[in-house]
């Protein structure tokens, strides 16, 4: 299973997430920024972090490779209060499980 955390912060949901599904679970965390980002050091193995921007596409090879994508707190960050964007881009990264 691949699980991805969009605005993922200091990661603090996927962490919790670790500590309760198998170690074959893929938890990988995207923010605009890593300014929060953990230490690689700090991080169970198939926990990792990159920069994403959520409101542009995303890249040729996360497309539909995701069976859970997880957002929380987004309201304060849609432009213009468009969340079909958001929606559109989380869509293309699921598998065809689709799970938001």
């Amino acid at each position: 299973m691949k699980i991805a955390e969009l605005g993922t912060g200091t990661g603090v949901w996927l962490f919790e997430g670790a500590k309760y599904l198998p170690a074959t679970t893929q938890l990988d965390g995207f923010d605009i920024s890593d300014e929060q980002f953990p230490l690689k050091e700090q991080c169970p193995p198939n926990l990792r972090f990159d920069i994403m921007d959520s409101f542009v596409d995303p890249p040729a090879s996360l497309v539909g490779q995701y069976d859970v994508v997880h957002l929380r707190m987004w309201t304060s960050n849609f432009r213009n209060r468009d969340s079909g964007v958001i929606i559109h881009h989380v869509r293309e990264l699921l598998s065809e499980l689709r799970l938001i």
